[in-house]
């Protein structure tokens, strides 16, 4: 018999590593692990829920006021500058990732 161990690093989890933008403490938008989707999730409990999937950032900034209400406009403008295709989101350092000053 084999057991399979949870996954550390789930989506619903709240230390999930695909994060791209924390938009207040019940809403984010994250990477699937496959890199095919922009996600909106909100907090339900102890858990993050997927509301929406988007392929594309211009389906997810046009929609996202509509799943989550206002967005902080350092939260817009970070996903304003994610790929314009989810499948060319990559991992590494780069403008998603917020700079601390005199860094």
């Amino acid at each position: 018999m084999q057991f399979h161990r949870k996954s550390p690093n789930r989506e619903t989890d709240s230390a999930y590593s695909g994060v791209i933008a924390q938009l207040g403490v019940r809403a984010r938008v994250a990477i699937c692990p496959d890199h095919l989707q922009y996600i909106v999730q909100v907090r339900d409990g102890a858990a993050w829920r997927a509301r929406r999937f988007f392929a594309t950032r211009s389906a997810l900034l046009t929609q996202l006021a509509e799943v989550v209400g206002d967005v902080a406009p350092d939260a817009m403008a970070r996903l304003a500058r994610l790929p314009a295709f989810a499948a060319d989101y990559t991992d590494e350092p780069s403008p998603y990732e917020s700079r601390e000053v005199g860094a």
